[in-house]
């Protein structure tokens, strides 16, 4: 039973950890940031920060390896964020 709830939390990590890369992606193409909202960032990577120091208390590998990742993919979006949202598109 152990496995079985190792898988679905190691699903459910890899679900939450990629879906803002699609968001990245999108924001590196388009080079346009203009409906998205600083605040969400913000709160959004203090959430995670705060989920990562959660997952090193507790120790467990998934919670702690999925939220380090995704704090990475949250630094690319916010550096792309201030890029494109300071000098516009093109």
């Amino acid at each position: 039973m152990e496995a079985l709830w190792l898988a679905v939390g190691s699903v459910a990590a890899a679900l939450t950890t990629l879906g803002f890369v699609p968001q990245v992606i999108k924001m590196w193409r388009t080079k346009s940031v203009g409906d998205l909202s600083a605040l969400t960032f913000a709160q959004f990577f203090a959430g995670v920060t705060l989920w990562t120091f959660y997952g090193f208390h507790l120790g467990d590998p998934v919670v702690l390896v999925s939220n380090f990742v995704m704090l990475g993919n949250l630094l690319v979006a916010i550096v792309l964020f201030a890029r494109y949202r300071r000098r516009g598109p093109g």
